[in-house]
């Protein structure tokens, strides 16, 4: 968080704050989301997406683009970003507590369990602490 302000063009077009506060978003969006699912409606299908980032294990920068729904909008500053880390950590000791086969439609990914959705929220996550980590030190 000390380092929310700093922006790297070379890097990312948008500041630490913003991949933080994306991160959340991300986080906060899906397990409202999974909470929310039908267990009983989920069914495998398999993802040639989903297969490929599996095997290579991360995420290609500027391979996607987030959907608007957790895009910020507004100012961010450490108060902002240290209520949505909260908000965050209370969603996924609820996430936790659901079954195994709630899900969540991911649009690249397509239909994921509760496990394939902890698959994607780590890759996710590392996938902007990593840009992170490279405008911390530029």
């Amino acid at each position: 968080l000390e380092f929310e302000e700093k922006l790297v063009p070379e890097v990312s077009s948008t500041s630490v704050a913003w991949h933080i506060d994306h991160s959340l978003r991300v986080i906060s969006t899906v397990c409202k989301s999974i909470a929310k699912s039908d267990p009983t409606e989920y069914r495998y299908k398999r993802n040639k997406n989903r297969t490929k980032i599996k095997l290579i294990g991360y995420i290609p920068r500027g391979l996607g683009r987030a959907p608007e729904a957790v895009l910020p909008t507004e100012n961010i500053d450490k108060d902002h970003l240290l209520i949505r880390i909260e908000q965050c950590k209370e969603l996924l000791v609820k996430f936790d507590q659901l079954e195994s086969n709630v899900y969540f439609k991911h649009p690249i990914f397509g239909g994921l369990n509760k496990k394939n959705t902890q698959w994607f929220l780590k890759l996710h996550t590392k996938h902007h602490l990593k840009i992170i980590r490279d405008i911390v030190k530029f």
